[in-house]
């Protein structure tokens, strides 16, 4: 029993010194830790790149992290407990993830960074003499076709954006069209389904550089419209406690380097399938 007590004693101490060491450590560290949420692959390779200049501003680098996608469930209950007290910078291109921490009081400052537009996409030679032609104009020759056309389901951006689009071509219930194709495959993987099928889809512009990307020069699709609507990754600095001054200070002096000529440089000079799919927003 004696040896057993001294056992215990033993690893309470132990316990102490290590929760002390860790308290130590969370007010030691200078590295900015850094979230990406909501973004698509091609958003993430660029802010990936991105670190690299973020890194040469400070004297330790950030720390990246990818959180899960954040749901429907989760923009609605404002479930915002991911980021708080862990994280200095969050970028996403959801906005309305973005606007629901802007409203839960944990943002210091938010701004957008980056926007992609919204293109329509088809088979290579399809539709010579729509050249030009206004978005819905297209879209009514596609279902008045009954041409294959892919929906993306998993994308809420690009599947909000559809329905409008559809509703203001005049084209309704376009379910009932047998061609209509709901693709739960992600961005790249129903691109290259639509070149295969020869089929039209709706894409934001950095899937399709990345599906250029992914076709070595020799894609089945090409650009049939910019349909105008764009959506917008933001970089938002989270609220710290007074021991992470050092980490807020070093946050500041990246959303800076951000929001200035030097960032929106790299963010125009970035290149993906011969093509740069954003352009800063100033």
């Amino acid at each position: 029993m004696k040896n057993f007590r001294l056992i215990l004693l033993a690893v309470a101490l132990l316990l102490i010194c290590a929760s002390e060491s860790l308290a130590a450590d969370s007010s030691l560290v200078v590295r900015v830790r850094i979230a990406e949420c909501s973004n698509p692959p091609p958003i993430q390779l660029f802010l990936l790149r991105l670190g690299e200049s973020l890194a040469r501003l400070s004297e330790e680098p950030p720390a990246w992290q990818t959180l899960p996608a954040a749901t429907e469930d989760d923009i609605r209950n404002s479930s915002m407990a991911s980021v708080v007290g862990v994280y200095d910078m969050v970028f996403t291109s959801d906005e309305e993830y973005e606007r629901r921490l802007e409203e839960s009081g944990i943002l210091r400052k938010s701004r957008p960074i980056l926007e992609e537009e919204l293109i329509l996409v088809g088979p290579d030679v399809s539709f010579e003499e729509l050249s030009g032609a206004e978005t819905d104009a297209i879209l009514r020759k596609i279902f008045s076709e009954d041409r294959t056309f892919l929906s993306l389901v998993k994308n809420r951006w690009v599947l909000a954006s559809q329905r409008s689009l559809l509703a203001e071509a005049g084209v309704k219930n376009p379910g009932l069209n047998k061609n209509y194709v709901e693709s739960s495959k992600d961005d790249l993987g129903a691109l290259i389904q639509a070149g295969d099928e020869d089929a039209f889809m709706l894409v934001g512009e950095a899937s399709f550089a990345q599906y250029q990307d992914s076709q070595r020069g020799m894609p089945m699709l090409r650009v049939l419209a910019r349909v105008g609507i764009r959506r917008r990754c933001y970089v938002a600095l989270i609220s710290n406690m007074g021991f992470r001054k050092v980490r807020s200070e070093t946050a500041d002096k990246y959303f800076d380097w951000l929001a200035g000529d030097e960032g929106s440089s790299a963010i125009e000079g970035f290149k993906l399938g011969g093509m740069n799919p954003f352009r800063a927003v100033r």
